[in-house]
């Protein structure tokens, strides 16, 4: 795989794919970062970074347990380097996810959406909680009674 630069700035960028680096076939040469094109021309990303959580839902903690299965999803527009934060980095993916499951303990817990240090979306949180009839000790969800 072939690494391309990515320091072009222009409004719309059009980059049409040849032989690089001894490379004819174009079936996976990576364009900026993330984005595989197999064709001949693909179009880089440009503009600011955009982006959202389109996802975040809270779970519920099993009797005996101390964590549960969040889902989050989260889109994103010419980011570069797409971070997806819930307490600590978690998942760094490219332009779009959908529907994955991050691991959380009891409590609620901010989710950041970033590219690099610019945070896109800081407004979405989840929450872990026991199951009803259960009780958090400090370590886990234990049943009532």
């Amino acid at each position: 795989m072939k690494w391309l630069p990515h320091a072009l700035t222009a409004a719309a960028v059009s980059l049409t794919l040849g032989a690089c680096g001894g490379k004819t076939d174009t079936s996976d040469i990576l364009i900026d970062s993330g984005t595989t094109n197999t064709g001949t021309t693909a179009t880089l990303p440009t503009g600011p970074a955009s982006g959202s959580v389109t996802r975040a839902d809270g779970c519920q903690i099993a009797v005996n347990a101390s964590s549960c299965a969040a889902l989050l999803s989260f889109t994103t527009a010419n980011a570069k380097s797409p971070t997806l934060k819930v307490g600590v980095p978690l998942v760094s993916a490219s332009h779009a996810v959908a529907n994955f499951a991050v691991t959380i303990g009891h409590g609620t817990f901010a989710v950041v959406l970033a590219d690099g240090s610019t945070v896109l979306d800081a407004t979405a949180s989840v929450s872990g909680a026991c199951v009803p009839n259960a009780t958090w000790d400090g370590n886990a969800c234990k049943a009532n009674g």
